[in-house]
């Protein structure tokens, strides 16, 4: 919970604090999405609005491109959509997967203040607007405050570690290092291929390398 009950939104659930940036932005449904820019493959996501937001936070981990990895590294609003020939030429594979799920755009914000921590991800279904100026400010502080609480004292009775699934990907990885030899990055990409080809999460693609 939020520790400032001055707070307009204090009270609420992690899942609603999504939904409320999801509505602002005009977005069809979000996600937030822990990662962290020193470990790329220790992730979670978590509030999804819809099962569409989990597969589209699945597809730019699996692609390693897309809104996210540029959010993570600079910090700023980033967007793909299948109606910009820029991004058609440079995400074409992801661009692809996004009208195959009926999706025109995917949006990203940073989540927190302090600490970069991952990306709130929206997306939507009509065409990608430009969105008003106190929404976009009004995201970013909403953002900024999530992530914080995650970390911080873990929002709804989420921890601050992931853990879990993270823990699978990152022994998947391990192993598939030794099997191959070869360095971890190269491991990761090996473990995002195969999922991408088996059509299944990365979780559960780590869990068959590691036969649980």
């Amino acid at each position: 919970m939020v520790s400032d009950q001055r707070h307009p939104l204090a009270g609420l659930r992690g899942a609603e604090w999504v939904a409320v940036c999801a509505d602002l932005l005009h977005a069809d449904g979000a996600t937030a999405v822990l990662t962290s820019t020193h470990a790329p493959d220790s992730r979670r996501v978590l509030y999804p609005t819809t099962h569409v937001a989990v597969q589209l936070a699945d597809l730019q981990y699996l692609l390693g491109e897309g809104p996210h990895a540029e959010t993570m590294a600079d910090g700023r609003m980033h967007s793909v959509s299948v109606d910009s020939a820029a991004d058609c030429a440079r995400w074409p594979l992801l661009v692809d997967c996004l009208i195959e799920s009926g999706v025109r755009w995917v949006r990203t914000v940073a989540l927190g203040a302090n600490s970069r921590v991952g990306t709130l991800q929206c997306h939507g279904r009509g065409p990608l607007g430009t969105p008003d100026e106190r929404a976009v400010a009004a995201v970013g502080r909403l953002a900024d405050v999530l992530g914080d609480e995650l970390v911080t004292s873990g929002l709804a009775g989420v921890p601050a570690d992931p853990g879990g699934e993270c823990d699978l990907i990152d022994e998947a990885i391990g192993v598939l290092a030794g099997r191959h030899r070869i360095d971890a990055p190269a491991a990761s990409a090996v473990l995002r291929a195969a999922a991408f080809a088996a059509d299944r999460t990365v979780a559960l693609q780590a869990r068959a390398v590691l036969g649980v």
